[in-house]
């Protein structure tokens, strides 16, 4: 901790070392002390990751609940990149492509629940229309699809026209 407080005191941007140092400080139960060198690492641009999550364990232990989740809510925003969807959705075609459909619908499915993009919720229904031969779920799919889908490219239209002439007419339970 004494070397970790003097690059504090010098005020040197020394990443690794404030993050073990705020490490130290939690795993030493001294959360006052390890939100503090968060706080000073966030006010000199040195916020990553580990720093958000280590303020909110400690924020948490000292019950402060609510400050807790909104940094928490901070690390999930860093940690799940926006081309993460754009990482599923490939990995949903090369899957298509190798014929694993049940897994390439797993994967466009991650991709709609992390990123709530309705295209991937079309991908899921006319893989188990088209390959898996699945109409119930198709359907399930497709009710969703309808109800989400904001089409803006020729081709996102084309596809929401086909669901809603195919899918669209049929009587709509909860899904």
């Amino acid at each position: 901790l004494a070397p970790g407080e003097r690059l504090l005191r010098l005020d040197e941007p020394a990443l690794s070392s404030f993050t073990q140092l705020a490490l130290s400080y939690y795993n030493s139960k001294m959360y006052n002390d390890c939100i503090r060198v968060c706080e000073y690492m966030r006010a000199r641009g040195l916020a990553v990751e580990s720093i958000y999550y280590y303020e909110a364990k400690s924020q948490a232990k000292l019950k402060n609940y609510g400050e807790s989740n909104e940094l928490l809510q901070t690390c999930l925003s860093i940690a799940i990149s926006k081309n993460a969807e754009l990482y599923y959705y490939n990995l949903g075609e090369n899957f298509e492509a190798l014929k694993q459909f049940k897994v390439s619908v797993s994967q466009y499915d991650t991709a709609y629940y992390l990123f709530k993009n309705p295209l991937m919720l079309y991908n899921c229904g006319r893989i188990f229309e088209s390959n898996l031969k699945n109409v119930k779920l198709a359907r399930k799919f497709y009710i969703k699809y309808l109800a989400r889908a904001n089409p803006g490219s020729a081709d996102e239209k084309k596809a929401y026209d086909y669901v809603k002439a195919k899918w669209g007419n049929q009587k709509t339970k909860k899904i």
